[in-house]
């Protein structure tokens, strides 16, 4: 709780918004606690092994966005649902996972903020990143709401690879590549951040990475 108040409570955060700690953390807590008791690891889910590391990932996640991108409940919820995802949904490899984990979270954005997971995340997928602006300098974490135009700037980033590397890379940016290059940019800039690529030859893991 003293991560989430400190996040919320810097210059530019509304008080609407500090009066959802309690909530916020709980939820958290409950999301945490689910997956823990019920998503146990397996032969072929050896990699299913969660602890108390996860939450402060998901705060750590949430800190990255600036206050100018975070003005109400539905955009605090929003980027909550986001972070959880990132933390616990890209390790899950079944699909049945992956649905219960979402019916996991509708739940607890109704228990926790009265609020439907359709109205937080009108549609999927939901991606944040921080490589909207060219300039480093100005680079903000926020919602990725136009896809198209957001392809058009890792297009523009291939681009610029490929004029000055040594091994050009041939990409069509589609929403696949988009959604990966925005988990790795979030990873990479997290302090001591690092990630397991798994995928079969040729998926695009390098190549993501590059970019």
């Amino acid at each position: 709780s003293t991560l989430a108040e400190w996040i919320v409570t810097r210059p530019g955060f509304t008080p609407i918004l500090h009066s959802l700690v309690p909530q916020l953390v709980q939820a958290s807590v409950d999301v945490y606690n689910t997956i823990y008791e019920k998503l146990l690891p397996t032969p072929e889910k050896s990699h299913y092994t969660f602890n108390l590391r996860d939450i402060s990932k998901v705060f750590q996640g949430i800190s990255l966005a600036p206050a100018s991108k975070v003005t109400d409940n539905i955009q605090l919820c929003r980027l909550w649902v986001h972070e959880c995802y990132r933390i616990f949904h890209d390790r899950l490899v079944v699909e049945e996972d992956r649905v219960w984990f979402k019916d996991l979270i509708a739940n607890s954005l109704k228990a926790n903020f009265k609020l439907d997971l359709n109205t937080v995340v009108p549609s999927m997928p939901l991606v944040y990143a921080d490589f909207m602006e060219t300039n480093i300098d100005d680079r903000h974490y926020e919602e990725l709401d136009d896809l198209d135009k957001a392809r058009k700037v890792l297009q523009d980033y291939l681009s610029v690879h490929n004029h000055t590397a040594k091994k050009q890379m041939d990409l069509v940016i589609f929403t696949y590549v988009l959604e990966h290059v925005a988990r790795i940019s979030r990873v990479i800039k997290l302090p001591f951040g690092h990630l397991l690529l798994i995928g079969v030859g040729g998926s695009g893991r390098q190549s993501c990475t590059r970019l």
